[in-house]
């Protein structure tokens, strides 16, 4: 597969149905599920599930320990572009901002970190057979199980990039600027992957993290307009001892406190349902002891206060909301219905995160390796103070960063050698009747396959190869 089907099937497209071939669903298989909310437009989620042939040429292409390469359609290498942040947005505009920002396009990556990674996951995998070691390595390491299996094939498939032979011991990275501004890296990548994976990719380098982001620009940009926000102000000076209080009281890990508090910020309702964010993470149970803890109660009565008052006093242009980013957003639909007041507030909130990180970026220079949303990976320490100084001359907003080395991930873990296939690193024989495992964890269980299940005639002249099977 060259990069014009693959830019067909994952990249520029309006819709997705355009990449997919609605009606033939050529790709993946799509379905409509009830997600249980009351409204009529919105009351249908799609899940997508690859078609069995590509699933297999997946696990064939991941699982086989093959060199990816990628190539064009004239089958020359895949350029590899040496500004990392792509010069038009996601609609096709110039991009304006970052200009004479470095940011490197192939982010070197430790291999072998990448390899004992991979062994570890299999261990965890092999441990379901026995549930109580599991749980305890779950709870341990703050794991959930669902997510194993996933995480094992997102290793495979980055140790597969970093293995090729025109950049080893690389990842191309390229990021496409979005609505709001934030910056979005292609394909699967270290930006998206799992934190343990990046941990082990780009360990010894340093994570560098705005503190309690959304919560503090949240506090600042109420403040501008007259409204104090107590209870926000104190969880963002005492994050750690808000976690810890909630995880105590009501019986959820430090990280999970973190997510549900997070939630609320984002406008998560104040509801048990099980298919809403909250009570889908830790449980009907405790989401309704966090809801009456006092702590949540606080920042929830702030955070619905902030966003009513920002909303109606942030200045508008021709029935839109700018954004600190330079960035855009119409209050009303096409049809005129108006948009919800948490997608307003996030556009507000990320457009600020956007333009702090642009400013921390720019006075770190060329250490910076690999962006997030509200941080970055640098290759030495950066001074906080710095940033900070650097971030509130160019936005108005003082926010507080946290700098800390990246260690491998698991450390302790006494992974049992023997329980691997000694031939791990070697390319395997790919085994055609085995089941198949889906790399995109939508559903449960297996998909079967038929010899006649092959995909449709591609609508253009290719020379591909025959599959292997």
């Amino acid at each position: 597969m060259h990069t014009d089907e693959i830019r067909r099937l994952f990249g520029e497209v309006k819709y997705f149905s355009n990449a997919n071939r609605s009606p033939a669903q050529r790709y993946f298989q799509v379905w409509r599920h009830l997600n249980g909310t009351a409204s009529p437009k919105h009351s249908h989620t799609f899940g997508y599930r690859p078609q069995p042939w590509m699933q297999k040429v997946l696990d064939w292409s991941i699982q086989g320990g093959q060199q990816l390469d990628f190539i064009d359609s004239r089958d020359d290498a895949r350029r590899v572009y040496s500004r990392a942040i792509r010069s038009t947005d996601v609609h096709g505009h110039a991009v304006r901002r970052w200009a004479g920002v470095s940011v490197p396009s192939l982010v070197p990556v430790n291999v072998e970190n990448l390899r004992l990674l991979l062994r570890i996951w299999e261990y965890l995998i092999q441990c379901q057979q026995q549930p109580k070691i599991l749980a305890e390595l779950l709870q341990r390491y703050d794991l959930k199980e669902v997510a194993l299996d996933r995480a094992k094939r997102q290793t495979q498939a980055l140790m597969a990039e970093a293995q090729g032979s025109r950049h080893p011991a690389m990842l191309h990275m390229l990021y496409l600027l979005h609505e709001s501004g934030r910056l979005y890296a292609e394909g699967l990548n270290l930006q998206s992957c799992k934190r343990e994976i990046r941990q082990a990719a780009l360990a010894g380098c340093w994570d560098v993290d705005i503190s309690t982001c959304h919560f503090a620009i949240m506090a600042q940009m109420a403040r501008k307009f007259g409204v104090s926000c107590p209870s926000i102000e104190g969880y963002v000076a005492r994050k750690k001892e808000y976690r810890d209080q909630i995880a105590r009281d009501i019986g959820v890990s430090v990280r999970e406190s973190k997510k549900i508090i997070n939630a609320v910020g984002y406008g998560a309702p104040r509801s048990i349902s099980p298919y809403t964010e909250i009570p889908r993470q830790i449980g009907q149970e405790k989401a309704a002891a966090f809801f009456a803890h006092p702590l949540c109660c606080g920042i929830k009565a702030d955070v619905d206060t902030a966003i009513k008052n920002i909303l109606a006093k942030h200045p508008t242009k021709g029935k839109k909301l700018i954004n600190l980013a330079n960035r855009a957003i119409a209050k009303e639909s096409d049809k005129g219905e108006p948009i919800k007041e948490g997608t307003l507030m996030a556009h507000l909130l990320q457009g600020v995160e956007a333009a702090a990180l642009e400013a921390a970026v720019r006075a770190c220079g060329r250490r910076v390796l690999l962006l997030q949303h509200d941080g970055f990976t640098a290759t030495d320490a950066v001074e906080p103070a710095m940033l900070r100084a650097a971030v509130l001359k160019g936005t108005g907003y003082e926010l507080s960063f946290e700098v800390e080395q990246i260690q491998m991930p698991f450390q302790g873990l006494e992974v049992e050698v023997q329980r691997f296939n000694k031939k791990l690193d070697e390319p395997k024989k790919p085994n055609i009747h085995a089941g198949l495992q889906q790399f995109w964890p939508c559903f449960s269980g297996t998909v079967a396959f038929s010899p006649d299940d092959v995909p449709p005639v591609f609508p253009m002249p290719l020379s591909l190869p025959p599959p292997p099977f």
